[in-house]
């Protein structure tokens, strides 16, 4: 069955939140997932670029598409219950990734530098939404904050279901063990594919810049023409010093002469 759209622009800086209760709570619940996951501080010294996850969008769930996973379930708890909450590892790798491959040094160095902004950033984030949860109108800023924390989300609950492109293609199994867990994966990920696309229609349009090719082509017959003119102006000129000298040639037999 198709869902109907939950984020809908309603004007300039406008954005309208068209969710169910039960999809509040379940959101909600989630975010406080999220919350205690973010306070946990990662281990060093382990390998961040060693998870696999994806981010792609699961067959019939992409933004504006016809869904076929249904409502979302009633329980909030949809994180798959073989992973221990407390070791926040593998999560951690996934939001912090590697930013120098192969130079765990250098890597620790970098992190050192940005990782308690990038944290800061992704609270705030948090606590835009966990403030505007159940609200049904926010601007644009908020939605922002919304398809980024989704984005979080996304990440963590594919990180804990071991997602990899091909798990996350093949439909989704009702007598799975993971199956409630896995369709709030597929609904997170198609409610940020709508702030996606409700933000970016905001974005101005950028031209495409004109092509120079006939530009160059009309300009390079003005740039013979000119050539052309320089030189019959040289030509010209040459031909008058020939004549200033025969002049001057002529003058001086006529001289020459007279005095003879």
């Amino acid at each position: 069955m198709e869902l109907e759209d939950r984020v809908v622009r309603a004007g300039p800086d406008e954005v309208s939140l068209r969710l169910v209760r039960r999809e509040r709570a379940i959101l909600g619940g989630l975010l406080g997932e999220l919350d205690a996951v973010l306070a946990a501080p990662p281990r060093p010294g382990l390998p961040w670029d060693e998870v696999a996850a994806t981010d792609a969008y699961p067959p019939g769930m992409e933004p504006g598409g016809s869904g076929g996973v249904g409502e979302p379930p009633d329980s909030a708890d949809a994180f798959d219950p073989d992973v221990d909450p407390g070791d926040p590892d593998p999560i951690q790798r996934r939001l912090y990734p590697t930013a120098v491959p192969g130079d765990p040094g250098a890597d620790d160095a970098y992190r050192g530098l940005v990782h308690e902004d990038l944290e800061a950033g992704r609270r705030a984030r948090l606590a835009v939404v966990q403030a505007t949860v159940d609200a049904t109108l926010i601007d644009d800023g908020q939605a922002e904050a919304w398809m980024l924390v989704l984005n979080d989300l996304r990440l963590v609950l594919g990180t804990r279901l071991e997602v990899t492109d091909l798990t996350e293609a093949e439909p989704i199994d009702p007598d799975a063990a993971d199956a409630e867990a896995r369709v709030v994966f597929a609904y997170v990920g198609w409610l940020e594919g709508q702030f996606v696309d409700v933000l970016a229609a905001t974005l101005p349009v950028v031209e495409e810049p004109a092509d120079p090719g006939p530009a160059d082509d009309a300009a390079a017959p003005d740039e013979d023409a000119d050539r052309d003119e320089d030189a019959d102006r040289d030509e010209d000129a040459d031909r008058h010093e020939d004549a200033d000298r025969d002049e001057d040639a002529g003058l001086g037999e006529s001289t020459r002469a007279d005095e003879s």
